[in-house]
């Protein structure tokens, strides 16, 4: 069995238990230090069974909350046999959709409770969202979200006010629709007015487990599972709601310890000291994601305070910048993330925030406008960049291409060839207008090459209007990537040329296609640099005559070799239509011409050589 379903098996129960176990009196967990603010309402929703802790003993208040778990504990103001019924009688209509959005079996239940009691739409796009498809983790909920499923699922949609109106700092963050929910909820002295005790709501920021437990136990009072038990509710404590928070930043200047005390100074950054005693069990400690020991805190350090109700709960230690440099892989402006590989990490992903600076050749620069396979250097704390650079150097080439392929271009600039290979990001311009496929650019373009390092990142074609007329085809060559032919101009110089699929070809004034045409034929070209427009034949072979020595003959591959006056080397090649004869105009056989004869051929000249159709020896 694999690992992952063996892991699947054990796992889903305890999620179950976690969320929704039997009540038991007087629980205790053991790692809410720093969270008395909500240490009373997470032993509330512990003994009635709404919420409840992991095997270990421990409650994570801090833990992010998802939304499948938000239904669940939602779901939990219901008696169970609610939940169970509901299940029984409507699993079968949901079934299909819950398997088709990956919701595990454990969960099911809750989702089918939280369809049919309205908490959550009956939707595609809403069950699409509760779990991520491709990595099957679970999405968190955001504050608004668990507001207005906590209103549904309690039933109160009818008391709210469609009008209402918020007085938090960040009511633009709040969309529109959850406003009248988030007012409901504070009217029933569910949530707070004051918000995080600086007038904020956070509307989209994740819930966690402790923030959930408060509004849970506040709400229990209206849920049908209160009103369904004879007993009053417990008495709720008369702790404040929600905490006055105050964060505070600097370095710490003093730390003392004295029995289970301990005090920290700090001096912040407008120079201002400020001292704190707490409690060594009720400060919790943590260094990005980690809890670490106080042990761990010394003279020095850069911390963040939290302060709750004047009450020092929490020292975060500002994480240790680390350098990294490398080859930059990727980047992700949705996900925000950059994908570097460094020798010592291998692949390593880093996130990037509003506060990060990225610079190329000391220029600040978008994250979009870095050039892919360069050499980075970054400075992160964690996982966050915090600053990155890069150093650019490029380097040009101008001259004529002579051959590309998906990946590469080869340049050749007075007679020396340069093959590179293509960034995968590489900017492509003919006649300053960007193209996005490199076939668009020609053999025989006249191009200026960009690199950055051993990679290509900027093609830019000069591709002027040219027509040769009474040209003949001298080759023609098709591979995966172009279509090349040569050919001669009246004055005897040969150019390569591209054709593609956009260029018109007519034999005879009939459009057709490369695969009509045949060396020899005598045609019109109109191009624009290299890449040629159209073509335009009757079908004719122009001829030419050439003479020379003869320096050799085969007889079984049918060809003539000459040496010409000015020591070009040319095979005559004939076929059975080939007339060969005297001076005399006497026909005579292959087998009767002998080296040294002097010979004239008239024929189709075809890559350096002729395709005789008459071979005339000089002799009697």
């Amino acid at each position: 069995m694999k690992l992952k379903q063996i892991m699947n098996k054990v796992l889903a129960p305890l999620l179950i238990v976690s969320l929704s176990a039997v009540p038991v009196s007087a629980i205790k967990f053991g790692d809410l230090q720093g969270y008395g603010w909500a240490e009373k309402y997470i032993t509330d929703v512990s003994n009635k069974g709404i919420i409840s802790g992991y095997p270990d003993a421990t409650f994570k208040p801090g833990y992010s909350v998802t939304r499948i778990e938000s239904l669940v504990m939602i779901a939990n103001l219901y008696p169970k046999t609610d939940i169970d019924n509901i299940y029984k009688s409507n699993s079968a209509k949901y079934m299909s959709a819950l398997n088709k959005y990956k919701i595990d079996d454990w969960a099911k239940p809750y989702v089918v409770f939280a369809l049919e009691k309205g908490i959550i739409p009956n939707s595609e796009k809403m069950l699409n969202s509760l779990v991520d498809s491709s990595s099957r983790k679970h999405i968190n909920a955001v504050r608004y979200e668990v507001c207005v499923f906590l209103v549904r699922g309690l039933g109160l949609e009818g008391e709210i006010n469609k009008s209402a109106k918020l007085s938090y700092n960040d009511n633009k963050d709040i969309i529109s629709q959850a406003v009248p929910y988030i007012e409901l909820l504070q009217r029933k002295g569910v949530i707070s007015k004051l918000g995080d005790g600086s007038g904020n709501f956070f509307p989209k920021k994740t819930v966690t487990r402790a923030e959930t437990a408060v509004m849970i136990s506040n709400a229990y009072k209206y849920s049908v599972k209160a009103q369904s038990q004879s007993t009053q509710p417990p008495v709720q404590p008369t702790v404040p709601q929600t905490p006055v928070q105050e964060v505070i930043k600097g370095k710490i200047d003093l730390l003392t310890f004295a029995d289970n005390n301990m005090t920290v100074a700090i001096t912040s950054p407008d120079n201002k000291v400020r001292n704190f005693t707490a409690p060594k069990k009720s400060v919790s400690v943590v260094a990005g994601d980690k809890i670490i020991s106080i042990n761990d805190l010394k003279v020095g350090q850069q911390v963040e305070l939290t302060i709750n109700n004047s009450q020092l709960t929490k020292i975060a230690v500002a994480e240790e910048t680390v350098r990294y440099s490398g080859k930059l892989v990727d980047y992700s402006i949705v996900d925000k993330t950059i994908t570097v590989s460094t020798e010592k990490t291998g692949i390593k992903l880093f996130k990037y925030t509003d506060a990060s600076t990225v610079y190329v050749n000391d220029k600040l620069t978008k994250i979009e406008e870095l050039p892919k396979d360069a050499i980075i250097d970054l400075y992160a704390q964690g996982d966050t960049l915090i600053k990155a650079s890069m150093t650019v150097t490029k380097n040009e080439f101008s001259g004529e291409i002579t051959d590309y392929t998906s990946n590469s271009v080869t340049i050749s600039e007075k007679g020396v060839s340069t093959k590179k290979e293509l960034s995968k990001d590489v900017k492509i311009y003919r006649n300053d207008k960007r193209v996005d496929s490199i076939s668009l650019i020609a053999i025989g373009d006249t191009a200026k090459i960009t690199t950055d390092g051993d990679k290509v990142i900027e093609i830019l074609v000069n591709a002027q209007n040219v027509k040769y007329m009474s040209a003949v085809i001298k080759g023609i060559e098709m591979n995966s990537y172009y279509n090349k032919i040569i050919i001669g101009d009246r004055d005897g110089n040969e150019h390569n040329l591209t054709v593609n699929n956009d260029t018109v070809i007519r034999i005879n004034d009939v459009k057709t296609n490369i695969y009509s045409l045949k060396l020899g034929h005598e045609v019109d070209i109109y191009a624009k640099g290299a890449m040629v427009e159209e073509i335009v034949s009757r079908g004719d072979y122009k001829q030419t005559t050439v003479s020379g020595k003869v320096t050799d003959v085969d007889l079984v591959d049918k060809f003539v070799e000459i040496r010409t006056g000015n020591g070009d080397v040319v095979r005559l090649y004939y076929t059975n239509t080939t007339k060969i004869e005297k001076l005399s105009g006497t026909v005579i056989d292959p087998r009767k011409i002998y080296k040294d004869d002097q010979v004239t051929a008239i024929g189709v000249y075809s890559g350096g050589n002729i395709s005789a159709t008459r071979i005339i020896v000089d002799i009697e």
